[in-house]
């Protein structure tokens, strides 16, 4: 990387650092792609972020500068499922990234791309299996973008698969992910109080919801009623 590409692909990062760091409320001041004090005490106020801090500060060579923004990205990403995300982000020219680095995020964008399709693909036999029984299910989060026009579902990585149910569904529900294979689950409430036992199959857990918020007194317990209800009004039939 010659100086003049380096440099402006350590801005880039600190640009698109401190455009993030704005919006989770640790940075207020100027966007523009220095690593000034401001930024370093916004990076401070971040988990590990004074390893990274530490890094930069003692790095003169512009080369080494890259490859610290990167790996402290790429810790990151890989902390919070980001590759992927990094992966469209770069594609469109707004992250560029060393070669390795690119290969790596576009190689978890892909692994991310074919486990939606096993969700999906997942989500439409048991909808069909919850359909047929006449149980009713929404699904929440994450899982609902694999359903979305418009929206790349790689994009968003999940570990599980979110389902709301019926409290008076909950055998039934058990039972039907049992009969299609999955493993595991019951009929008490996990120890969080909002959701069953996690059942899983081919890879694929899916946790069915009673509760989405902590229902700590009787008015977050209406709160929720309320949010629940709409919920089920709100919710789209999804289409295969």
């Amino acid at each position: 990387v010659d100086d003049v590409a380096a440099v402006r692909l350590v801005n880039a990062y600190v640009t698109g650092l401190q455009e993030d760091l704005a919006a989770l409320g640790f940075y207020t001041g100027t966007v523009d792609g220095v690593y000034g004090p401001d930024t370093v005490a916004a990076v401070r106020a971040l988990p590990g972020g004074e390893d990274f801090r530490r890094a930069m500060n003692t790095i003169d060579d512009v080369d080494l500068q890259v490859a610290a923004v990167s790996d402290y990205f790429d810790a990151l990403a890989a902390q919070h499922r980001l590759r992927p995300l990094l992966h469209h982000r770069s594609t469109a020219g707004l992250w560029p990234a060393p070669p390795d680095l690119a290969r790596q995020w576009e190689a978890s964008y892909k692994r991310a791309a074919l486990r939606a399709l096993g969700q999906r693909a997942v989500l439409t036999r048991i909808g069909a299996a919850f359909a047929a029984a006449g149980v009713r299910a929404a699904v929440l989060k994450g899982g609902a973008f694999v359903w979305s026009p418009g929206f790349d579902p790689a994009l968003r990585p999940m570990r599980d698969l979110d389902l709301l149910i019926a409290p008076e569904d909950v055998g039934r529900v058990v039972a039907i992910l049992t009969e299609a294979g999955f493993s595991g689950g019951g009929t008490e409430l996990e120890e969080s109080g909002k959701h069953l036992p996690a059942m899983t199959s081919s890879k694929v857990t899916v946790e069915p919801h009673l509760h989405l918020f902590d229902t700590y007194d009787d008015q977050a317990a209406e709160r929720e009623r309320h949010f629940i209800a709409r919920a089920w009004q709100r919710a789209e039939p999804a289409v295969a």
